[in-house]
């Protein structure tokens, strides 16, 4: 996997957005994402590390598992920019 600042990953609200993909509960209930501070809301309300979170779909080519990507990525303080990767899990449709 390759994550390119800027580049990769969709904005998490597309997987809970009316719990079409996933509900918020899930992703709060796996650990995949936390309630974001309140002074940090500008980022979504729900993040990683509080800030931006992005999530991607992968597949592995041999077992042909699915599985999804959430990280965040950002300036969590003047000049310290941080990626944090929430994790990567198997699902199935």
């Amino acid at each position: 996997m390759e994550i390119i600042p800027y580049e990769s990953g969709f904005p998490i609200f597309q997987l809970y957005n009316n719990d079409l993909v996933l509900s918020k509960n899930e992703l709060l209930t796996h650990k995949m994402i936390a309630e974001t501070q309140k002074n940090m809301l500008h980022f979504g309300e729900l993040t990683v590390n509080n800030l931006p979170t992005l999530y991607f779909g992968t597949h592995c080519i041999s077992c042909d598992s699915k599985y999804i990507g959430v990280f965040s990525y950002g300036e969590k303080q003047p000049g310290l920019t941080v990626l944090t990767v929430s994790g990567i899990w198997q699902y199935k449709e």
